[in-house]
């Protein structure tokens, strides 16, 4: 049986060969976007991670964007009374998740935005 023991043999070496390596381009930073203005409010059963009005959204994705990470996913959170059987606001042209991208885009062109296409946010069933 041969080993490859001149892969481990260094640090350095074993970083080069190393399986796995990250760096702060592979990150995408989840948004949960609301309705109103000024709202941050931290999601409780998700330390660190909050909610955003599209106002507050803009300034975080360009502090996030000065860190290195360029891509955000947005999910839209809207209200109960909102919904609908066939979750027609997930779609609509002025929805939130609409709005928001349209708004980052203004300010962030270079941020790759991606969205949530899950219906179950947005129907009452």
């Amino acid at each position: 049986m041969k080993r490859f023991r001149t892969y481990r043999s260094t640090q350095e070496i074993r970083d080069k060969y190393a399986d796995v390596s990250i760096n702060v381009k592979d990150f995408i930073y989840p948004y949960f976007v609301v309705e109103g203005a000024g709202v941050k409010e931290e999601i409780a059963t998700m330390p660190g991670i909050c909610r955003f009005s599209i106002d507050t959204l803009v300034e975080d994705v360009k502090e996030v964007y000065a860190l290195g990470i360029d891509k955000v996913l947005l999910f839209g959170v809207i209200d109960d009374s909102q919904k609908d059987e066939r979750g027609s606001l997930a779609y609509a042209e002025d929805a939130l998740v609409c709005r928001a991208v349209k708004a980052i885009k203004a300010t962030q062109p270079e941020v790759c935005v991606i969205t949530d296409v899950c219906l179950c946010e947005y129907t009452s069933h």
